[in-house]
């Protein structure tokens, strides 16, 4: 919006919207697979799956 409404990006702006446009791509992929036929059956998968990622990140933060 600010282009067209005339105001420049500034090199903050540019940085944030990197940075948000890269976290996006680490998590987009894995959404794809809810695209495909029958791929909210793999909901309860992807969640355990998710959860196993949490608690090994909470585990290596505790040991550190």
């Amino acid at each position: 919006m600010k282009p067209r409404n005339g105001v420049a990006w500034s090199p903050e702006d540019r940085e944030l919207l990197r940075r948000e446009f890269r976290h996006l791509a680490t998590a987009a992929p894995a959404f794809l697979i809810f695209l495909l036929p029958g791929g909210a059956l793999l909901l309860p998968v992807y969640a355990w799956f998710m959860d196993t990622r949490r608690q090994t990140r909470l585990d290596l933060t505790r040991s550190g």
